[in-house]
This record gives C-alpha cells, sequence and structure tokens, in this order.
C-alpha cells in the first residue's frame, strides 16, 4: 500500500523548494496598480465613464429646465400677439404661477447689461433672461448653482385670532426653518414656537384680536444664522383681488360664457397660468377703510358677464361686459344710515339720488360720469379694480320707460329687476315697481325662483355689521304700487 502511495507521489511535478519571490510579488502588486489606475481613469477621469455620465445628466436637466421656461415663453408669447398690454413683467409673474420661481421680484436680479436678468429657479438654476428693445424675451445661459441660503419673503395670513406664515427660502437642502412668534409691544418677552400645518406653513391660534405680532423666521445651522420678521395684526384678511382681477379679465374675454351660462361653475386660467374655479354664490372678503365701522367686509358673485361696460377697453382689447359682478352679503356702511334723495321724493330716479353720489363720488347729477371712482368705491381695498358700468333706471315713478341714457356707476343699488321676476301687477312689473331696470342677476333667479316679490324669502336678508341683525335695505327702483313718492325697499322681514 505504501510503495503505491509513493509512486503516485512521483508522478506528481515537483517546484522544488521554489516560492513567490518578493520581486515577482513586487511586480505583481505594480501590475494591479497600473491596471487599477487604468480602471480608476477610464471611470473617474476627465473623459471617464462616469464624469461623461454625470456631465450627460446635467446637460440633460439643463435642457430640460430651458425646455419648461421656453414653454412659458411660448405662452407669454401668444398672450402678447393678442394683447399689446401684456409686458415682460407678465413673463416673470407666469414664471412664478407656473411654479418655476418662487417670487417674480425677489428671485430676478438685474445685471450691468440693459435688460438683461438673472432669475434663481426653485431647482436650483441660475437663467440669464433677456429683454429686447422691442419687448421680447429671450432664454440665455442656464447653469447650476449651489443657493446660499437667504429668505426671500414671508407670506402671511391673519384671522381675528390667528396668524399663518410661510417662508420663500432657497439654499435650505439638510438645514432646518424655525418658525416662532411674540407680541410687538412685549419686546423683552421670549419667543414662542409656531406650530407646522401639512402645506408647509406654521400657524398659531387663540390670539388677541386686533393685537399686533411679530413673526421670525429663522434659517438654522448656518453661520450666521439666517433669519427675517415680520409683523401682522390678528384680524380678518380680505381676499386676493389681484389675481380676482385677471379672473375677472380672463372671464370677460371669454367667448364661451354669457348671461345664460351664469348658474354653472366657470373653470379657466388668468393670463398668468393661474387655473379659476369659481360659481355664482360664491363669496369673497374686502376691507371697507370708512372711518362708520371698518374692517372686512363679505361679497358675493351674482353674475358672469352681466354688466355692460362704459370703457370697452378696461381689460385690454374690446369687451362689452363686465366679467364679474358682486354686492354685499350685509350693509356696507353701519348703523349711520344714509338717506335715499335729498328732496324726500323719488323724482328723477336713481340719477339724482344723494345715495348715488355717495357711493360714486360724483358732484353732478349726470347719468354719463367720467373719472376714477371716489366716495365710498375708494374707501374699498379694490377699488383700483372696479370698473364702470351702465345701470338701466326710470326717471318717473308713474311711466315704465327706461330713460335713454343709462347711469354710468362704479357702485349701485340693485333695482327690482335684478332681484325678482314678477311684480304687483304681472307684465312688466318687478316687486313694486313699473319696469325691470335691468335683467335678473343668476345669483337672485337661484334665490327667488318660487317664491313671490312679496313673500318672505330668508335669502335677501341683510344684517348691519355691528348689530348681527337684520335691516330694511333700499333699491334703486322707484316706488310705484305701496311706497308711491319713494323708493322700493327689501324690508328685514325679507320681502
Amino acid at each position: 500500500m505504501q510503495e503505491k502511495v509513493e509512486k503516485q507521489l512521483k508522478k506528481i511535478p515537483q517546484v522544488g523548494n521554489k516560492g513567490i519571490t518578493l520581486i515577482a510579488l513586487v511586480v505583481t502588486i505594480v501590475v494591479l496598480l497600473i491596471l487599477a489606475g487604468v480602471s480608476i481613469v477610464v471611470l473617474w477621469g476627465e473623459h471617464g465613464i462616469l464624469k461623461t455620465a454625470q456631465d450627460a445628466t446635467g446637460k440633460f436637466e439643463i435642457e430640460a429646465e430651458r425646455e419648461k421656461i421656453d414653454n412659458v415663453r411660448i405662452d407669454w408669447g401668444t398672450k402678447k400677439v393678442i394683447d399689446k398690454n401684456v409686458t415682460a413683467e407678465d413673463f416673470f409673474d407666469m414664471l412664478e404661477a407656473s411654479n418655476i420661481i418662487e417670487d417674480s421680484e425677489k428671485d430676478r436680479t438685474g445685471l450691468t447689461e440693459n435688460n438683461t436678468y438673472i432669475v434663481e429657479t426653485k431647482s436650483g438654476y441660475a437663467v440669464k433672461i433677456i429683454v429686447d428693445e422691442n419687448g421680447n424675451v429671450q432664454i440665455g445661459d442656464i447653469e447650476k448653482v449651489d443657493l446660499e441660503p437667504k429668505i426671500r419673503d414671508i407670506k402671511i395670513t391673519t384671522t381675528e385670532n390667528s396668524i399663518t406664515a410661510k417662508a420663500i427660502v432657497s439654499g435650505t437642502s439638510g438645514k432646518t426653518i424655525k418658525y416662532e412668534y411674540k407680541l410687538e409691544n412685549e419686546p423683552e418677552s421670549e419667543y414662542q414656537e409656531m406650530q407646522p400645518l401639512k402645506n408647509g406653513s406654521y400657524t398659531v391660534t387663540g390670539l388677541t384680536k386686533g393685537a399686533s405680532y411679530i413673526i421670525k423666521v429663522t434659517i438654522t445651522h448656518t453661520a450666521p444664522l439666517v433669519e427675517d420678521t415680520r409683523t401682522a395684526i390678528a384680524q380678518e384678511q380680505e381676499s386676493d383681488w389681484a389675481y380676482l382681477g385677471r379672473v375677472a379679465k380672463s372671464i370677460a374675454t371669454r367667448t364661451d360664457i354669457n348671461i345664460d351660462s351664469n348658474t354653472q361653475n366657470v373653470k379657466g386660467k388668468t393670463e398668468l397660468g393661474e387655473n379659476y374655479n369659481i360659481s355664482v354664490g360664491d363669496t369673497f372678503k374686502v376691507r371697507y377703510k370708512g372711518e362708520d365701522e371698518p374692517g372686512i367686509r363679505n361679497v358675493r358673485i351674482i353674475g358672469f358677464k352681466h354688466d355692460d361696460l362704459v370703457e370697452q377697453t378696461v381689460y385690454g382689447g374690446i369687451n362689452e361686459k363686465a366679467g364679474i359682478t358682486f354686492d354685499f352679503v350685509d350693509f356696507l356702511i353701519g348703523v349711520n344710515g344714509k338717506r335715499m334723495h335729498t328732496n324726500n321724493t323719488n323724482d328723477y330716479g336713481w340719477v339724482w339720488t344723494e345715495v348715488r353720489r355717495s357711493l360714486n363720488g360724483y358732484t353732478t347729477r349726470d347719468p354719463k360720469q367720467t373719472g376714477s371712482a371716489g366716495g365710498y368705491a375708494a374707501l374699498l381695498s379694490n377699488s383700483s379694480l372696479i370698473k364702470q358700468v351702465k345701470k338701466e333706471y326710470m326717471p318717473k315713478y308713474n311711466s315704465e320707460i327706461l330713460s335713454e341714457s343709462p347711469a354710468e356707476d362704479y357702485l349701485w343699488l340693485l333695482s327690482c329687476g335684478e332681484i325678482w321676476s314678477d311684480g304687483y301687477n304681472g307684465g312688466n312689473t318687478r316687486g313694486d315697481a313699473r319696469n325691470s331696470e335691468g335683467s335678473q342677476y343668476a345669483y337672485y333667479k337661484k334665490v327667488t325662483d318660487g317664491i313671490a316679490w312679496n313673500s318672505a324669502n330668508t335669502e335677501l336678508v341683510k344684517k348691519v355689521k355691528s348689530w348681527d341683525s337684520s335691516a330694511t335695505w333700499w333699491l334703486r327702483s322707484p316706488a310705484y304700487h305701496e311706497n308711491v313718492g319713494g323708493f322700493c325697499t327689501v324690508r328685514n322681514q325679507s320681502d
């Protein structure tokens, strides 16, 4: 057995005492290092695979950013062709509305070259925008930038007992944003933390109505700390009337909307690309700045494209109708009511009334009026957006003949015919008036359907702000049937 094993062993090639020498080992290592070096160069070098892939990805992302901005530029160019009032400022606003930049003013830097700007996008790119001498927009170089931590703005919304804040920031990757508040008249007091909401805002509730607070936003983990503050009063806040003005302009210029479509939702986009979806009966808030109970007033949409514009070019181009008509849900002024007519009569109808002059700031009784909104109209926070429209009226209470020249007003009182579709004697009569003085608004068509003009209707109740109770409100129609010599009213019993 042993001899057999020895014979087998002799058949195995012998290497003697030779092994891997130090020189061989060094050569092997050098070869491996060279191969590794070649691999690293192939992967990571200036022209390496990974570097080439990174460059390709970066170029792709830049071109994707350019395409987004160029799509906005094309939409802007189309609007500019249609409306000569469209400018480069509208382009920057459209970038904001398209969620490409946070703020059309704060994210834009003017360069030394004429009409050249750098905008910082939300994706972290610096984009050169050139505006030529004809007002046309061109997109220049785009490059990725490392944005410095910055608080560009703090958006504040308030109610009577709460404040909500949302900061517009950049360069905050890996950092924390802290929101705090304290009373403005207690500067030595400690800041208190605000609570986060799901939409990224922060809020604090249980505040004192009318009190002023300091809101502080801090970007932490930076040296030095980046922080900014705003002062806000705990009070009811008005609606965004700049946005609503753009919605009204969009509706006024559309051909698919008319009085007959007033009971439906109206959906669309503004000239800045903002979506809207509004309906007759929707309510909004406007601030009244008069001395008689100043504060927020609720207004309601009562019709789309219902009233004839005095100046048909106010939206750009030619448009016959105002986009949206609102009325006040409750009384505009407080407990100090206004008389309709200085002579306690309804002679010459609406145009001679004291109320008309007070509402619009007119100094004469002429139906046709020029100039901007005055009187109570000028005391509303959205006064610059109110359009002057034509309103029909009856000069004589005992005749159904309408005036040949309609009144031209910014604010007006409703007529019987704009509320009801029936009247004391059928036919053309509306309410207690001999004629309709305009057509019924969509909102009042809906809430008076099936209810006679002289029957109680809770939808017609209007309240005085400080009383929180109903009161009688004037209409512009001269009364004929019940209140001869006066004007029609909706009584606090809502008829």
